[in-house]
């Protein structure tokens, strides 16, 4: 502002923020030639008290009294006249719809980022070094806030800042907001981004050959991923053990990941001829109480056998004679004739043409098993991962 009689208005929000990181602050708000201010004290040089703005603590902030101009010039300070509150509109309806339509502005939004990350580290200082501003804008865009909430959000003293009642229920309600707001942004930049890192993935060994393959093809588009691949039958925690991507039949037991269909795989029962002519055919599932069964553990359903009548599923609990993590192990057995096996039909399909197996009450197999893509839960994919899960969507089928 200009010469002489010129009014300086301090930034209340700034004062007490600043000293509750435990230095004053010396930055006006307003200034300059002709700009508008709004002030409850005509005094010059003469900083506002933050009473002045926001009442005493604890008090519901009110719209200020008066509302002056001043304007600088070089032989001295003109004031305007003062307007009341009824002349400014501040107890009219219509003004104060206005002030609602405030919020289609970006700079309120920014001003409730700046009380989230102020909230979140009980420090001015802080906040404004977590976003990269001055510590001035700070408090000025808080101050901004408050005067349009017309509500004191925190409470500042000379060694802490701590959030009111109203503070604590606005910080409920708009840090949700602004998580989706970074994620929609994380988003648009990660569909432009190039996937790169580290993406681990483990999947059945009978899929080895189709999911490898499609990850192979993955890292020729994409060359600065690094992919770790585990192909195993037994049962993996995602989370626990780090992995980004699973490849499971079976319903989904773990409610915290989530689950994209892939398809549905037949699993039977089988047995070597040799095995048959020896023990017999059974004809009812209870007959396999009287006959040695090879359990594959990596199944859902384990030593637990299921068998579909027309109009119920019936399950009975095997003789285990022998038990194994790896279809592989469980495919030998059988053609060794050491007892019936379930193993999902791309496993057997082979022998079974080759002659080497036999379907075992194949009219009473379970229901196909859904075939599932598991990852877990979360708001945002690493664009290496995202890249994954939509080229296996795509490409991945079920070996028969």
């Amino acid at each position: 502002m200009g010469g002489s009689g010129q009014y300086r208005l301090g930034n209340a929000a700034e004062d007490e923020g600043d000293k509750g990181d435990g230095d004053g602050g010396d930055d006006v708000l307003g200034g300059g030639h002709g700009e508008e201010a709004t002030s409850t004290d005509l005094a010059p040089h003469r900083q506002a008290h933050p009473s002045d703005l926001f009442g005493s603590a604890g008090t519901t902030l009110t719209a200020p009294s008066i509302a002056i101009g001043v304007e600088g010039t070089p032989g001295g300070g003109v004031v305007r006249r003062a307007r009341s509150r009824e002349e400014t509109g501040m107890d009219n309806p219509r003004a104060r719809r206005s002030l609602v339509n405030r919020w289609d502005n970006l700079e309120e939004i920014e001003a409730v980022r700046v009380f989230a990350a102020v909230a979140k580290l009980r420090s001015f200082r802080g906040a404004a070094a977590a976003l990269g501003v001055p510590r001035s804008t700070v408090s000025r865009r808080l101050a901004t806030l408050e005067a349009a909430l017309e509500t004191r959000l925190l409470q500042r003293t000379t060694r802490q800042i701590s959030l009111t009642d109203a503070g604590e229920a606005f910080l409920a309600q708009v840090a949700p907001a602004l998580a989706t707001i970074a994620d929609a942004a994380r988003t648009l930049l990660d569909a432009r981004a190039e996937p790169r890192g580290l993406l681990r993935v483990t999947a059945p060994e009978l899929m080895a050959e189709t999911v490898g393959g499609i990850l192979l093809e993955l890292i020729e588009r994409h060359p600065q991923i690094r992919l770790e691949l585990d192909f195993s039958d037994r049962q993996v925690d995602l989370v626990a053990e780090g992995y980004d991507i699973a490849i499971r039949p079976g319903a989904l037991a773990d409610s915290t990941l989530i689950a994209r269909p892939l398809g549905h795989g037949v699993g039977g029962y089988f047995a070597s001829p040799a095995y048959l002519e020896r023990r017999g055919h059974p004809k009812l599932p209870r007959e396999l109480a009287h006959h040695d069964c090879i359990v594959f553990s990596g199944s859902p359903r384990g030593e637990r056998w299921q068998f579909q009548h027309p109009k119920r599923t019936e399950e009975i609990t095997v003789k285990k004679r022998i038990v194994a993590n790896a279809l592989s192990v469980v495919r030998l057995a059988a053609l060794a004739g050491q007892g019936v096996a379930w193993m999902p039909g791309g496993v057997a399909s082979a022998d079974v043409a080759r002659g080497e197996l036999v379907p075992v009450l194949a009219e009473l197999w379970p229901p196909p098993m859904p075939v599932q893509l598991l990852y877990p839960t979360s708001r945002h994919l690493a664009p290496q991962v995202r890249a994954a899960v939509e080229l296996l969507l795509e490409r991945f089928t079920i070996p028969q």
